[in-house]
């Protein structure tokens, strides 16, 4: 899921779009793993995966929509993969099939737009096109000008924000 909000990206300090990689128990519906990174791809996955099966045990079936970072040999080679090693199969959703994905975009909705709408550099779908302009060209001008005073949220601050919004989903 790409976030609906702007941040500071790690290295650089510039605007960008984190992408949020989660992993879901579909029986509790909890959210059991989690990642944050600059893109989705097979590290962030198995990093999701990975802490899926510390806070939650290991289970028998990861069901995925196609992304790469899903598919990537690291987590589906035969010999080395991630999945094949701890016993695990991937099962992908059908492709552009979203009512098989609901229960995961409705999650999205409720945890990470919610959490989006929440940062002065919140870009989803809920705001106006004027709205978004504003931010837009409120950030890269104090970029511009070497300002400290950036409604960007730094990267440390927006990891701990998704810390605190996951658990406000499993646990309230």
């Amino acid at each position: 899921h790409t976030f609906d909000a702007e941040v500071a990206h790690p290295l650089h300090g510039n605007p960008f779009r984190p992408e949020v990689t989660i992993v879901m128990d579909a029986a509790t519906r909890r959210l059991v793993g989690w990642s944050v990174d600059v893109a989705e791809n097979a590290l962030t996955v198995m990093d999701a995966v990975t802490m899926g099966i510390r806070e939650d045990g290991l289970g028998s079936i990861l069901y995925s929509d196609r992304g790469a970072g899903f598919k990537s040999k690291l987590m589906t080679d035969e010999h080395v993969g991630l999945l094949k090693r701890l016993g695990m199969t991937l099962q992908l959703g059908k492709a552009r099939n979203p009512p098989a994905h609901v229960i995961v975009e409705r999650m999205h909705q409720t945890v990470f737009v919610r959490l989006a709408k929440k940062l002065p550099t919140y870009r989803g779908a809920a705001m106006d096109q004027d709205a978004k302009e504003r931010v837009y060209k409120l950030t890269r001008k104090a970029i511009k000008e070497g300002s400290d005073k950036t409604p960007l949220v730094p990267w440390g601050r927006f990891i701990e924000s998704v810390r605190q919004a996951v658990h406000w989903y499993n646990h309230d």
